[in-house]
């Protein structure tokens, strides 16, 4: 092909050349389908990329990601009127940071960040601070992370596989570090108290004289993910299946497991809100049992993602951590809502 011939431009030329058969006394119309198959994204030439509206959000970029969430066990669905009463123990607060980015070899890199509180209250320790606000003595465990996360994934290849290696501390000491999860509990209930009173107790911790156990851990993965199936012209779905474990340092922390789900993915034009829906569920074999955890995460938005995501477990929940607990009024597990912020590159 000529440089100065586009792609559309080189490709009518042989459809042309091709179709010859046709002449001035033939009235008949031909319609002519071509399959174009590519090695990968990258190769795919910017006409065609620049026809699909999904293209910004589906297609891998070269852009930095950034994520931020909160977690926590508060029936944040309550306005809508779901009735469920956590117990506000247990797996109870959690916040992550993360920001990821392409390597110069083409594997894509994520560097996280992260704290999650465990807890079990003292019976007999509630007590009145004020009008409409209580205290409760509480066990607790931060569970404290670093993890560094290699994978294919976002180039949407049939198959994928991701590496992570990384360092957790588990701490039954007191602290008023920011980055710990029980100190961000102590903010969070003070601001939902001052907002909606007598809504939550507030939490005085108690050392469990368990102290700081920390180590290193590893993990690998391997999934497969469906062809892009197109719905509309504005949507695009897939199903993903992948299973692997992490091995860890610290004891009953290590696990195997399997994570199964389907997206759909779906924007009207270049400029408008990207929508994505996440269904699955993941089954956690450990040393205790197995733990199913299914999962749906929404999220919308243009350059910047604003998501939830609602996790129900179910089986035997992984406990390492000491207080990751069933609630104390039915012996049931708690909901788990994750509320997110993403940008994921430039688009």
């Amino acid at each position: 092909m000529k440089k100065s011939e586009s792609f559309y431009q080189n490709v009518r030329t042989q459809i042309l050349d091709e179709t010859s058969v046709r002449n001035n006394n033939d009235n008949s119309s031909i319609l002519a389908v071509i399959r174009l198959d590519y090695a990968s994204l990258d190769v795919v030439p910017p006409e065609i990329k620049n026809k699909t509206a999904l293209n910004k959000s589906l297609l891998p970029n070269k852009g930095i990601s950034v994520y931020v969430s909160l977690t926590n066990d508060y029936n944040f669905l309550r306005i809508v009127g779901l009735k469920n009463t956590p117990d506000d123990y247990g797996d109870t607060h959690g916040t992550k940071a993360a920001i990821g980015g392409y390597l110069p070899n083409g594997m894509y890199m994520t560097l996280e960040a992260s704290t999650h509180l465990y807890t079990d209250p003292i019976g007999g320790t509630i007590k009145e601070i004020s009008a409409e606000e209580y205290s409760v003595d509480q066990f607790f465990t931060n569970e404290n992370m670093i993890r560094i996360v290699l994978d294919n994934i976002k180039d949407h290849k049939a198959y994928y596989w991701k590496a992570e290696a990384g360092w957790q501390q588990l701490s039954s000491e007191l602290t008023s570090d920011l980055s710990a999860g029980s100190r961000q509990q102590e903010i969070f209930h003070k601001i939902v108290n001052k907002i909606t009173p007598g809504t939550t107790k507030q939490p005085l911790y108690v050392a469990d004289g368990k102290g700081i156990r920390d180590g290193y851990f590893v993990g690998v993965y391997f999934g497969l993910a469906s062809k892009q199936l197109e719905m509309f012209k504005t949507c695009q779905a897939h199903l993903y299946a992948d299973f692997g474990g992490r091995a860890s340092e610290l004891n009953h922390a290590s696990y195997f497991e399997t994570n199964e789900g389907a997206v759909l993915a779906c924007r009207t034009s270049k400029k408008s809100i990207y929508y994505r829906l996440d269904i699955g569920n993941r089954t956690r074999a450990h040393s205790a049992g197995y733990q199913y955890i299914p999962y749906l995460d929404f999220s919308a938005g243009k350059k910047w993602q604003y998501g939830v995501r609602l996790e129900q477990s179910a089986g035997d929940v992984m406990n390492y951590m000491e207080y990751n607990l069933p609630n104390i009024n039915d012996n049931t597990i708690d909901p788990i809502y994750t509320f997110y912020i993403l940008r994921n590159g430039d688009y």
